[in-house]
């Protein structure tokens, strides 16, 4: 970051001093300028940090008392100075580097009462910057050292960018620095307000309004004032299910702003997982195979539910039991949503009206209607389904999901449940 280049600290404060009286010459402030450096008078008051600045004969007013101990005690290492040119305009800015110093004997071209240091990497110096907009319309005082609680570094910063002051790390910076590629990830975004995600900046992400295209266009931040635009090199990636139809159809001012691309299941990534002759990528992609006829492409099952299964090491009773997980807890519930509790299309999509009974994950028992109502007019139900918890223990109740006639090795003993 071009804060932590500058050598600055978080949240600096900017504090205003004035080296030399309004109409002096000048040398001792063209001086801390070329040596890195601030100085302020008051040299027969000593070193400040063991002075006591309430002596009487020193004639100290509180304005002086003020400026001592702040230079001294409370200025800080990677805070900003800004020189006083006028009342109006400043004609420099540094950052602190150091810690005070007292020299009781001064360099040659310094005033001979300037005795207190503090050194100080002047990123602008010889500017005439008006700082009074962003100081609330008000001056610069006669007070030597001060606080500008008025201001932070942000907005000083954006205020010498507009009025064309590069600092010097910032040039170098946009010069030599690596551009590298930056990537935001803005998940389920269909799901997010738009307008509140993007704002006015859904203008700014378009390639031709970026920050150096031909067409780069701006936008001023509503508290900190500061001129925002969107660099070429930072990527917006939105994910989204567009299975989900609970959902209004996406806003077609991000359509135009966005590349879309499938991600369609993948399973391939499965081919290599293999349960006693049942191959799981396949599983799968028969299921899928199904939906896609019976729904869309939009509603096939995603690869990642079977990804557990891909775990190393992972002995077959167990790879069975997580198996069973998938499909009692996350698969077949897909299916009731995805087919409004069609129980006979999820029963084709598990290819169960083809199985024996014993390995159907969904049957349909025959009810005597005659008996549960006796002589009144019922309409013919087709009987009540249900889930047959025990097909999910059951190897060839997977396989008989691929084709009526595969087969895969059951052992003798059904293994015990396992965690997931």
């Amino acid at each position: 970051m071009l804060e932590r280049k500058l050598g600055l600290k978080k949240d600096p404060t900017i504090w205003k001093i004035s080296i030399e009286e309004a109409g002096s010459d000048g040398r001792t402030r063209r001086y801390c300028f070329q040596h890195g450096e601030a100085r302020i008078g008051w040299h027969k008051v000593g070193d400040i940090r063991s002075a006591d600045l309430s002596d009487p004969s020193l004639k100290l007013g509180s304005n002086d008392r003020s400026s001592l101990t702040s230079f001294a005690n409370e200025i800080e290492e990677g805070d900003v100075l800004v020189c006083l040119g006028t009342r109006k305009s400043i004609c420099a800015v540094g950052v602190v580097t150091g810690e005070y110093e007292y020299n009781s004997q001064v360099p040659e071209g310094v005033r001979k009462d300037y005795v207190h240091r503090l050194p100080v990497n002047w990123l602008l110096t010889d500017i005439d910057f008006d700082i009074g907009e962003l100081n609330g319309g008000r001056g610069l005082t006669l007070k030597t050292v001060y606080p500008m609680s008025r201001i932070n570094w942000p907005e000083l910063q954006q205020g010498l960018q507009q009025a064309g002051h590069r600092l010097v790390e910032e040039t170098k910076q946009a010069v030599t620095g690596p551009k590298l590629p930056y990537v935001l990830i803005i998940d389920e975004i269909n799901r997010g307000n738009i307008s509140r995600i993007f704002g006015e900046l859904i203008t700014l992400i378009e390639p031709s309004k970026r920050a150096g295209a031909a067409e780069a266009l701006e936008a001023v931040l509503p508290y900190s004032k500061r001129h925002f635009s969107v660099p070429d090199n930072v990527y917006l990636i939105g994910t989204m299910n567009t299975a989900d139809r609970s959902l209004a159809g996406l806003d077609i001012a991000l359509r135009r702003r966005f590349v879309f691309r499938e991600m369609p299941p993948r399973p391939d990534l499965l081919d290599g997982v293999e349960l006693q002759g049942l191959n799981i990528g396949k599983l799968l992609r028969v299921m899928n195979q199904r939906i896609e006829v019976l729904l869309d492409r939009d509603h096939c099952l995603g690869h990642a539910y079977f990804m557990p299964l891909t775990e190393q090491g992972l002995k077959d009773d167990h790879r069975l039991a997580k198996l069973e997980l998938i499909f009692r807890n996350q698969i077949l519930p897909l299916l009731q949503e995805y087919f409004f509790e069609d129980w006979q299309r999820i029963q084709w999509v598990l290819n169960d009206h083809r199985k024996p009974a014993i390995d159907r994950f969904v049957e349909q028992d025959k009810q005597d209607v005659a008996a549960l109502f006796g002589n009144i007019s019922v309409p013919a139900q087709g009987g009540v389904w249900r889930i047959n918890m025990a097909a999910f223990k059951r190897l060839s109740a997977y396989a008989g999901v691929i084709a009526v006639n595969a087969k895969a090795e059951v052992p003798d003993e059904e293994p015990e449940e396992a965690d997931a």
